[in-house]
């Protein structure tokens, strides 16, 4: 009763299912899409928070205050983690250019530079949404401090 057709559904899909390269690939551009998913996060709801504190005149408590600054923390940080990714992304396509030439000191040199930039987009996008989760937070308790 559970199957209402006479088919198996795998061997529909089977012949249409692309080689592991595609898949990993796909995967791939898939986290990347996420990625930059996030990145819209953290910058539109910082400036949506920023424009309702800046608009509303009930929400002057302190609360709302500590968000507003929040917010303000959560843009500069994504800020900066975006100049850090894109420093990165670049130094690590410098060392990969490189490698066509046989530089190993170079690429070596490129390569470091790349992982300690990459290193830093990670822990500024991580400071963006831990600022982000307190800014809304505050945000919340100013609302409700205001009523």
């Amino acid at each position: 009763m559970w199957c209402l057709f006479d088919f198996n559904i795998f061997d529909v899909y089977a012949p249409q299912m692309p080689k592991n390269k595609d898949l990993k690939q796909k995967a791939y551009e898939n986290l990347i899409y996420g990625y930059k998913r996030v990145d819209v996060l953290l910058i539109t709801i910082p400036i949506a928070g920023i424009y309702l504190l800046a608009e509303n005149p009930n929400l002057k408590t302190d609360c709302s205050k500590a968000s507003f600054i929040f917010f303000g923390l959560t843009l500069v940080t994504n800020l900066i983690s975006q100049f850090t990714s894109i420093y990165s992304n670049t130094y690590d396509y410098k060392a990969r250019d490189l490698s066509k030439r046989k530089c190993n000191d170079q690429i070596k040199k490129f390569d470091r530079f790349s992982k300690k930039l990459s290193d830093c987009t990670i822990y500024f996008t991580v400071a963006s949404a831990v600022f982000l989760i307190i800014a809304l937070v505050l945000l919340f308790l100013g609302v409700l401090g205001s009523w």
